[in-house]
Formats: structure tokens, sequence, C-alpha cells
């Protein structure tokens, strides 16, 4: 008889592997980073690891696919993978950064080469995953074999699970065998074909490597919507793509559809796509070439400092997200070896919890991007295998098997102590049967274990009694019988509980299966005997070590065996003072070190510290206790610190975009009105106010809420009080200088410090600077802004408003002067009117063009504008030099009036964007903090405050921004600006286009 035998084998470079009889086998090799990926993908098809497929092309990446790949991706996943596979980019790029993080983790620190030695601490190391464990493990603060056998005995809880490793092990060789390029181990295949050829007359099923032929091309095209016949299904899927982006690009749409087909339907995919959008192509160009309209600002989010990718920090602490299994113990095993060889193990079938576990994994795997070709001879049906480099080889062979013995039903009864049931060897659990002698007054088990190794159903009777002299537990019944239907090929088992209340010798009644009133199996006989006390003691057992061994005893047992199975309850007793019946002081010490050398924490034994007045453990016994939550959210005493960071009680989190409404305090109480930046403001301060004094980051962070809510000369104050070295956060600590300085108006210096970060490596840290620089120059020189983000929102807005066409007037005597930008010419029109009409109270009175649209102006003329020009000076005609006029000007597909009124302000407009920039019209610059304040007439016609504020130090003020939805119910602005040197003027505009 022949069985098959699954196998996972680690092939060393060089080394050869022999396969008995290919013909008859299975195999799969993993020997590239690319097979590692596809086997994990197979095993756990999520979405969230699928993100990270651009990994196994990461040496063909450009750097900016690089800077953008890792701008959008990063987390701890991926800087430990940048830090094994491409350590030049972690030096250059990721390093800095995690320099500056604010709050660094386990990961980070590691990263880093930080002091670890606080995660030795209990309360830290328990919240250490398995994967973080083995890290730890690699520094000179740990111990590595140590950390190796925690790893190990934290596995062996688990008992070995034969029929997940079997779907796991098929799984992975039936993927093999789907795959479209043929096999991962092609050379096999050449192999087996050559084999073929050699045995024309023998007639067997090939199923190595490609054991599946390829899905039909008809299947494909029907799981992808049928093109057949260029159908409407499709069709109207692409036209549905289009209608949903606005900004589509019909390339990118017909390579979206060719994505999901092959061979043939390929080209038809693409003959169809082009005829598909040919007619869209020109309409496609003019959207292009069109000006985007106004964007609302977006809704508040929550931002917090990225960790594993997509886990909360909360989350991230509890050590199930990587969980201890065999994988990670092979891997703490490798580190705490010393070898320098390729870590391979096969074991990466489990490591497929989640997507942070697969890409952990896929990190510490010692697999290259591009495998080398395997070396292989053949020997009639056997082939060796000799591999260039270290990979993972799947095989499943058949092998000789023992002939298993003829019998209708088989039925076997045993006998246990319910306290010590099993034991274990190996990490293997195994029955601890008592058979010869027992106890009185020890709770015993006893287990049936029916089988039916036939093909028939049996249905069977099943008679069970418990010994004589013995009383039952648990609801156990003295006697039963028990009707059984046995599958076939099936086994079912059946426990009792009892005691012996005293010593005797007893008989049984064996367990008996009948049917048709035949009997058709019968344990054995049994004989009892219960003595007062064992004449051979299972001395090897914690419950009789834990109880009766000596001191010596007790710690050679927990120094041999996995303390994760050993209640350590039972020896409390022996941590107390001799005289008091334990076994003093001295055994209390040796009993906590080994404890502590193999990272095990136990409350109770802890607890003793107290008791023997050990500060120095009393100090992690106190931190892990319930009293510790009592004691406020921060302390800092010889006994007990509490960090509400390291606690995950408290996180520093950012919000953006955030606009006010108001730029001045509303009553006589301050308000917040975003709801989440409220509860995260005052639980800072819930946390300050345990702190006697507030240290560097306790400003800083302060600093930030308050320029979050528009308390700038409060903000600024914290920040005065922070000195950069002190600080761990340099890069965010120069965010905020930038920001002061351009509160202060000191641009030289703002220019100074962002100019430091024009090469820095992380991209949004970069941009951000940029963008400063780019304010700074607009400041200046009064210069249209670049655009240094094409996905932000506000320097979109900012460079379409800037090239808008816009224009602006006022009178200097009898002349007017036209301030304007994007405008090549205009006509000037001429309304003869009363002047109490612009100096009305009510807000929407003042220059009211829509009025003059009915009447034909008493004067019309064109006014030609020079190339380049910002300013233009028209003298008013004669005739109208003395007249109270409403002058009209048109000019870019836009009309304004106004009248003869002093205004020494010049405001430009941009109504599609929601913005004003106020000028000075003598120096053409910008003038910051100019008050502006907007009222709204709503689509029901009231008429209310919207909102205030100041221009920022490039003149500008976005009068439209708010985080409601009220912008939609607006259907007139009327403006505002008023400044106490430079005077007033009153604007009314429509609403930016939505």
């Amino acid at each position: 008889a022949y069985a098959k035998k699954k196998q996972v084998t680690k092939l060393i470079a060089e080394e050869g592997f022999r396969i008995d009889d290919f013909t008859t086998a299975r195999f799969r090799a993993i020997d590239s980073l690319k097979d590692a990926y596809d086997l994990l993908v197979t095993l756990n098809s999520n979405s969230q690891f699928r993100e990270f497929e651009f990994l196994l092309d990461w040496p063909n990446l450009e750097k900016e696919e690089k800077s953008e790949k890792y701008r959008t991706h990063a987390c701890h996943e991926l800087h430990f993978f940048l830090y094994r596979k491409d350590p030049n980019f972690f030096d250059e790029v990721i390093k800095p950064y995690l320099k500056n993080k604010k709050e660094p983790t386990f990961v980070d620190d590691w990263l880093l080469q930080n002091d670890l030695s606080k995660y030795l601490e209990p309360i830290r190391f328990d919240q250490l995953n398995a994967f973080e464990k083995a890290l730890l493990s690699t520094t000179r603060f740990a111990s590595a074999r140590e950390i190796s056998r925690h790893l190990s005995d934290k596995t062996e809880m688990a008992p070995p699970d034969l029929d997940r490793f079997d779907r796991l092990f098929e799984t992975a060789l039936q993927s093999s065998s789907m795959e479209t390029k043929g096999g991962d181990f092609q050379q096999l295949d050449r192999v087996a074909a050559k084999a073929k050829s050699a045995m024309k007359n023998m007639a067997f099923r090939r199923t190595a490597s490609v054991a599946a032929a390829p899905v039909p091309l008809s299947e494909g095209l029907r799981l992808n919507s049928s093109m057949d016949g260029r159908g409407e299904s499709a069709q109207s899927e692409i036209i549905k793509k289009l209608s949903l982006d606005e900004s589509a690009d019909f390339v990118d749409a017909s390579v979206s559809l060719k994505g999901s087909m092959v061979s043939n339907a390929q080209l038809e995919a693409e003959s169809f796509a082009s005829e598909a959008f040919y007619p869209l192509e020109s309409s496609l160009e003019l959207r292009a070439q069109a000006r985007t309209f106004y964007r609302k600002t977006g809704e508040v989010m929550e931002w917090a400092e990225s960790d594993y990718h997509k886990v909360t920090r909360a989350n991230a602490r509890n050590p199930g997200l990587v969980p201890h299994h065999s994988f990670w113990s092979d891997y703490a095993l490798h580190l705490a070896s010393g070898k320098k060889g390729p870590f391979l193990s096969g074991n990466l079938i489990y490591a497929t919890k989640n997507p942070t576990e697969m890409l952990l994994a896929l990190g510490v795997l010692d697999l290259p991007f591009d495998p080398q070709e395997t070396e292989t001879e053949i020997d009639g049906r056997s082939v060796t295998l000799e591999p260039k480099q270290g990979l993972l080889l799947f095989h499943e062979q058949l092998s000789p098997s023992e002939k298993a013995k003829k019998s209708e039903v088989l039925i076997s009864q045993r006998h246990y102590r319910l306290d010590s049931r099993y034991s274990y060897e190996k990490g293997e659990r195994i029955d601890n049967f008592t058979d010869e002698e027992f106890l009185p007054g020890i709770p015993y088990g006893s287990i049936v274990v029916l089988t039916n190794p036939s093909s028939s159903r049996r249905k069977l009777r099943l008679l069970l009694h418990l010994p004589n002299g013995s009383l039952p537990l648990n609801r156990t019944k003295t006697v039963r019988s028990i009707p059984i239907t046995l599958d076939a090929y099936s086994t079912q088992t059946f426990e009792s509980s009892f005691y012996f209340p005293e010593k005797g010798v007893f008989e049984m009644y064996p367990a008996r299966a009948s049917a048709g009133g035949q009997s058709v199996a019968s344990a054995p006989s049994v004989s009892f005997k219960v003595v007062e006390e064992l004449s051979e003691k299972d001395k090897s057992s914690w419950a009789w070590i834990s109880q009766n061994g000596t001191d010596r005893d007790v710690l050679d047992y927990l120094k041999a065996n996995n303390l994760n199975r050993a209640d350590l309850s039972k020896i409390a007793f022996r941590l107390r003072k001799k005289s008091e019946g334990g076994s003093g002081k001295a055994f209390y010490d040796s009993l906590l070190q080994l404890l502590e050398n193999r990272y095990h924490y136990h409350s109770t034994l802890w607890s003793y510290s107290l008791y023997h007045q050990d500060m120095d453990r009393f100090k992690p016994f106190l931190a892990k206790s319930s009293l510790a939550s009592q004691c406020g959210l921060w302390i800092d005493s010889p006994l007990l610190k509490l960090d509400p960071t390291d606690r995950g009680w408290y996180e520093q989190l950012e919000y953006a975009p955030l606009v006010h409404a108001r730029a001045h305090r509303l009553g006589k109480e301050r308000r917040i009105l975003n709801n989440r930046l409220h509860a995260q403001y005052l639980k800072l301060l819930e946390v300050l106010k345990y702190k006697p004094t507030l240290d560097q980051q306790d400003h800083l962070a302060l600093c930030y809420y308050l320029f979050a809510q528009d308390r700038i000369e409060e903000g600024l104050a914290h920040f005065d009080q922070v000195e950069k070295e002190q600080v761990r956060e340099k890069l965010q600590y120069d965010y905020f200088a930038v920001n002061a300085a351009f509160y202060r108006l000191e641009l030289r210096k703002a220019e100074e410090i962002a100019k430091r970060y024009e090469r820095f490596g992380i991209d949004r840290w970069r941009t951000l600077f940029a963008e400063a620089r780019a304010h700074l120059s607009e400041a200046k020189a009064g210069l249209d802004p670049k655009i240094i983000d094409e996905e932000d929102r506000n320097q979109q807005m900012d460079q379409l408003a800037d090239t808008e066409p816009t224009f602006s007037f006022e009178f200097l005597g009898d002349q007017i002067r036209i301030e304007h930008n994007n405008i090549e010419g205009a006509r000037i029109r001429f309304y003869p009117m009363e002047v109490e009409l612009l100096f009305s109270r009510q807000p929407f009175a003042k220059n009211d063009a829509e009025h003059f649209t009915l009447v034909s102006p008493n004067g019309e003329e064109s006014l030609e504008i020079a190339e380049g020009e910002k300013r233009t000076t028209y003298r008013l005609p004669e005739n109208y030099r003395r007249q109270n006029v409403m002058i009209e000007i048109e000019a870019g597909g836009k009309r304004k009036a106004q009248a003869y009124y002093s205004n020494r302000l010049n405001a430009e407009v941009s109504e599609e964007y929601g913005r004003v920039r106020v000028l000075d019209k003598i120096s053409g610059k910008p003038i910051p903090t100019v008050y502006v304040k907007a009222y709204a007439r709503m689509n029901n016609g009231q008429v209310r405050f919207y909102k205030d504020g100041y221009t920022d130090l490039r003149g500008k003020f976005e009068y439209a921004s708010l985080n409601t939805d009220d912008l939609n119910q607006v259907s007139r602005f009327a403006l505002l600006i008023i400044d106490p040197q430079a005077g007033a003027q009153i604007e009314e505009v429509a609403p930016p286009t939505r």
C-alpha cells in the first residue's frame, strides 16, 4: 500500500535534492518574492495586501515612482520591507522622516536603532506581537535564545492541526497549476516533457507543476461582461465609466478595459474601445481645456501618525495583530542561531491572518526579486534539483505504508486524572492515562473511543458503566445505554467523570457496543486498585512537583518545560517566608529571575514583591494592575509612571481642511464648532491638568490646537516656549516656525526655514514647504501662484483664481484707474444717476449693475489694454466729469459698475473661486490683515451674516469657504472690505459655481 507524503523542504544553494519519481509527484517551488506573493494571495486574497503588488517590481521603478508609491503607502510594513530590500532608499528617504515622528512605536525605534530596553518592561512586552518580539531578539537589550524559546513556547500552546496543513498545502500546489505562466518551476516542466518523450509506451498522468489545463478563453470572457459581437453590456460599462469621472481620459479607460482581457479578446477590445471612444475624443479634449469650477472645501478629516497599514494605534498594540505561530518562531530561531544563511520557512502558509502579517512575512523572507535557474539532472523517473539560490519546495510523493487490519467496529476505553490529563513532548500533546493505581478523593475521567473502519454506516448501541465503588461527577450517570449511528470511516468519543470515596479493589463492566442484540465489540476488563498512596508516583507532572517537589525540583521543571502550560498559582504558597510555611525570599528571587529571563509575567507571583519589599519588581506589578487606571491620565512618581500615549489613552490628532466662519469670539464663552476638534482639545487639556509644569512637547501640541482655533497670539506664546533641540519632531517644529513667521510678517525668516526642505525626501513635507515658498514669492512680488501639488484643492483654487480675467477700478479726480489681470480690452458705458443709490444701507444695493442692463447707456467708449500691463488709466470725457454717473466697465466677460467716491483700496474679487485679493493701489503689493465681512442673500431671500476674517500675508481672503453646507443656499454675496489706513470698499458678487 502507498500513501501520499506532503512536505515542504528548504533547498540551499548548490545543494542537491532528489525526487524519486516525478511522474507521480506534485511540487511547487517558491524561488522569488513574486512566487511568495502569489502563494500568499492564493491563501488570502486580501485587497489591502494586493495594493502592495508594486513591491515585486521595486528595483525597476524610477526614483519618482518610488517616492510616489511611498507617499501613498507609507507604513511600518513598507518601512521594514525597504529596510531589508532597499537600504539606500530607507536611509535617504525614510530614516530622516522617522526621526521626526512625535510618538515613535517599537518598529520605529528598532529601525532607528534606538534604546529598546523599555520594551522589556512586562506591560510593554506583553503588547508586542510575534514579529516585534522576533526583532527584539536581534538587539543587545534582549536574549535571542530566550526570545526564541518564548515564541516557541507560545506556538506549542496550539496543537498541530493536520487538517489545516493539508488544506493549505493542497491550495499551494493547486494554485501553481492555475497560473497562466505555466507553473512556477518551468525547468521542471521541461524535465517532465523530456521524460514523457523518453517513455512513449508508458501511460501516466503528469501531476507536477502544471496539473490542470488553462481556463478556456470563452469562460474568461463571460467573467468580464462578454465582448462577443461587441455586446451592449461592455459598451454601456465603458460609457458609464466616463460619466462617473469628470476628468476621465479615454486612453486610461481603454487600458482599464483591456486589462481584463487576454489573447484575441484583447485585440478585439482594443479595436472596439477605439471605435467606441473616437466620437467622444474631441469633447474630452475640450473638457480638459475648460476651466475647472469652484471646488467646495472638503469635509474635515481627522489625521493621525501612520503605523501599521490601516490599523489604528489602539489595535496595533494588540499582540494578536501578528499572532504567535510556527512561522514567527522559525524566524526567531533563525535570528537566535546567528547563522548568516537565508531565512526560508515552509510555515509561510500560516502567515496569512491579515495584510500586515502577509507583508511582514514577505519582508523577512530572503528571496530575490528575480529567480535564478535551477539545474536539473534526470535519471529514469527520478530527478535531482540543484538550485543556484535558496528556495522552498512544496512536494507530494507516494511512499509505502502499512496495511490496516480489517475489523467491523473498534472500541477502546482508558482512564486519566482530570487535573493532569495530558503530557507534552516536543510540543506534541500526549494522553496521560492512568491504569494501575487510583487515589481516593481524586477526580478521574474515562474516555471511550468507538470507530467504524468499514465503508458502511453502522447503527449501534453503546453500554457504559462507572466502576463499582465510585460516585459520578459532572452529571455523569452510573449506567448509560446510548443509541449511535456511526458513519463510514468515522469515530465518536464518549467521556465520563467519577471518583472513589474510599480505598479498595473494584471491578467495572467494560464498555460494549452491540447491534441487533449481538455484541460486536467490547473493551478489555479493568480492575481498579484504590490505595492511600501510590506505589509509583508520577513525579514528572506539574501537579505533583508543584505541591510535593523540592524548590530545586520546581525550578528545574520550569526551566525544562513550557511555562504557558504550568499553573504557576499552585506555587504561590512557596513565596512566603519560611516561618509561614513558604520557601523564603531566596526562592522568591530565584523564581522571579527565571520568569524574567523567559519574559513570562505572572501577576499573582509578582504581587509578592510588596510582601518582600522588592520595589524594583513591585513597579511593573503596579503598572499592570487595575490600580494604574485609577491614577489619572499622567503621573510621574518613584513607583508608578503613566504616559497616556503609551497606554493608548491619548493620541495626537490633526484636522484638515479646517475653516472658521468667525474671526472673533461671539459672546462671553469661546466655542469650537467642530465636535471632533472640540473633544480632542478637551482631551489634551485633561492630560495636561495632571502635570505640574508643561514640557516642550506639551507647548508644541498646544500650539497646533490653538492655531487650529485661530487663536494665533496664544499659539505663538506657546511656540515661543519651545526650543528646537529639546523636541524630537524637528521637522514639525520648523513648519510651525514658518507659520509663526507668516503671522509675524517675518518673511525672510520664513523663507530661510522653508528653503532647507527644498530636497527633503518625503513628498508631503517637501510640498508643504514648497507651497510656503510659493506663498512668500507671491506675497513679495505679487506674482501669479505656482501649483506645487496638482491634487491640492487650495493650490488649484489659487492658480485658477489668479489666471481668471479680473479687474477693478476707482476714480482719481476726473480719471478712472483700472487695475486688471488677464484682460485684453474693455468697454466703458456711462449712466447718469442719483448718488443716493450707492449709499444705501442695504448690503446689496451698492453696485447693482443688473438694473442698468435694461437702460441704454448715455455714452459708450472702447479701451484697449496694453499687453503685460496690470494698470490702465482712463480720463473721463469732458461731459461726465462733473456729473454723478454710474460707470460700467465690461471686460473679460464680466461687467462692473460704481460711482465717484473715495476709495484707497484695490480689491480683486475672484467670484468663481470665492476669494478676494486686496492690493495697495500705489505699490501693487498685497495688503495683509484687511478686515473682510461677508453677508449672504440666501435662496429664500433672507439676508444674514455669513463670515468674516482678515486677509493673509498675500492679501487674500477666502470668503466662501465654510465646513458647513451653507454655501449651497447662498444666491449672492455682499462684501465689506475695510482697513483703518486704506479706507473701505463694498463689493457684491455671486457665489462660486459648484
